[in-house]
């Protein structure tokens, strides 16, 4: 379930976290807080498998640039709640320990 404004741009080819880099379970994961849109940047914190959150597969963060077309697209995606593509989801447990 992609939202319709990342949907769309997906459909263009532009636009979407696929074009970052990340994974599916690292997208599904996603968190504002993840999202740097001043530096133009977003942290890959955690993955979601079978509705859990865990660590990413290489078990570290990383940092990735965000493309103009992702970039604008989540600037007018933004809303309510914690998480991009649940919004109405709780926060994701501090995974480092």
């Amino acid at each position: 379930m992609v939202p319709q404004a990342l949907s769309r741009r997906h459909e263009h080819g532009a636009g979407h976290p696929r074009d970052a880099g990340l994974r599916r379970g690292e997208i599904m994961a996603l968190e504002w807080s993840d999202i740097d849109l001043t530096q133009g940047r977003l942290t890959v914190a955690r993955s979601e498998f079978r509705g859990h959150v865990t660590s990413t597969k290489g078990y570290r963060n990383r940092t990735v640039p965000l493309s103009d077309d992702l970039k604008r697209a989540l600037e007018q995606h933004r809303m309510g709640g914690p998480r991009i593509l649940h919004p109405s989801a709780q926060p994701a447990p501090d995974l480092e320990k």
